[in-house]
């Protein structure tokens, strides 16, 4: 019996040892590739977000695009419409008159560096009115120059500038109105358009006015010192 009981033993001893086993190796299939999964899964998310850069900096959404989203907000937003524009280009031109009666000021002087801001800032107005111009369906008219040399001072040639971007903003708002008048369609994608660009260039407008009162507190100081 004794060595019955002992063969027992051992065959309950190989049990238990078969049994763990069975267990290391379960705990190894799921510990050995866990970090070849994790590896994996991280190249796949690293995957998928550079997948969505890229496709995020190739898409770049246009004017049609825009115009598409804004007819889709909600009731309460109300899309652009031909009088808003007319208003928008209205107050913009409005605000040229007043930058100009300040480069009208007596001895203005304006500095190099500032100068070449300036200008680029009427350059890019040019540039928006003209792309509204044509997204409104005409062309820019022709505007009576001020600055007949190059030696005219820099700020008669900035009144030009400005003058040209008025008339361009008046010529704008005429067609619109029109349009307006007569209910000669324009589509949501062109309206939109043309509001961006007249917002730009009200913001390029105040730019360079910010940097003419620069300009003018310069001057004043300057007067003040020779008074």
């Amino acid at each position: 019996m004794a060595l019955e009981d002992k063969i027992e033993k051992v065959a309950s001893l190989d049990e238990k040892e078969t049994q763990l086993d069975k267990m290391e190796t379960k705990v190894t299939e799921r510990t050995q590739p866990v970090e070849g999964k994790f590896e994996t899964m991280m190249d796949k998310k690293l995957t998928d977000e550079d997948g969505a850069l890229k496709t995020a900096a190739s898409e770049k959404p246009n004017v049609e695009d825009i115009a598409r989203q804004q007819s889709q907000v909600n009731a309460h937003d109300r899309a652009v419409t031909k009088g808003d524009l007319v208003t928008q280009t209205t107050e913009a031109s409005q605000r040229i008159e007043q930058v100009k009666s300040e480069l009208e000021t007596p001895n203005l002087e304006i500095k190099k560096p500032v100068r070449r801001l300036m200008r680029s800032k009427l350059t890019h107005i040019a540039e928006d009115l003209q792309i509204a111009l044509s997204k409104a369906g005409t062309e820019p008219v022709q505007a009576p120059e001020i600055a007949g040399s190059e030696t005219v001072n820099p700020a008669t040639k900035f009144f030009d500038h400005l003058t040209h971007a008025q008339y361009q903003l008046d010529h704008l708002g005429s067609y619109l109105q029109a349009m307006v008048d007569t209910e000669k369609d324009l589509s949501p994608a062109n309206m939109l358009a043309i509001q961006i660009k007249v917002n730009k260039v009200q913001q390029e407008l105040e730019f360079f006015t910010n940097l003419l009162n620069k300009s003018l507190e310069s001057t004043k100081a300057l007067m003040n010192v020779q008074v």
